[in-house]
């Protein structure tokens, strides 16, 4: 299976070392917002005394934690193939796959559909039982409307 958000297009070694860097940049980047949300999270709980259930508790500190792990593991992973000129090239290869990043382009056009429509159901079911659901939900599907078409103005400019 091919990341979610892996398919760019590097048309040289130099190129892909530049993102392999940039990705690495990256992971230090979610270790320490990993690190900044297990801090608040303990501060909350034990020293502004911000009352939190059992089960919340737990998946603050699980995401914290959980980025906290991955994101090494992730960084070394990188290194190993920066350090690797064979392993590398395969991987700038099928990187740069057209049929490849076609096939993730039209996954990532289905999952936004079904997120879209599952958030749009939640909303409106959900805001029987909690109105504030149907307000979150509904705002982040307009966040996402929103987004994507200015998104799509800009990059039409560049292009």
């Amino acid at each position: 299976m091919k990341g979610l958000f892996c398919s760019y297009s590097a048309s040289s070694d130099e190129e892909y070392k530049k993102l392999i860097k940039m990705r690495m940049r990256f992971f230090i980047g979610l270790f320490i917002l990993g690190l900044i949300t297990c801090a608040i999270t303990l501060m909350a709980e034990f020293v502004w005394s911000v009352t939190f259930d059992d089960y919340m508790l737990g998946v603050y500190l699980g995401v914290a934690i959980g980025l906290m792990i991955m994101s090494p593991v992730l960084w070394v992973r990188n290194k190993r193939l920066l350090n690797n000129d064979e392993k590398r090239k395969q991987m700038r290869i099928a990187t740069n796959d057209e049929r490849v990043q076609s096939i993730s382009k039209k996954a990532f056009r289905a999952a936004a559909c079904v997120l879209l429509a599952a958030m749009y159901a939640g909303g409106l079911i959900g805001g029987i039982f909690y109105p504030i659901l149907a307000k979150v939900l509904l705002f982040s599907v307009c966040i996402f409307l929103v987004a994507y078409s200015v998104a799509y103005i800009i990059i039409q400019k560049k292009m």
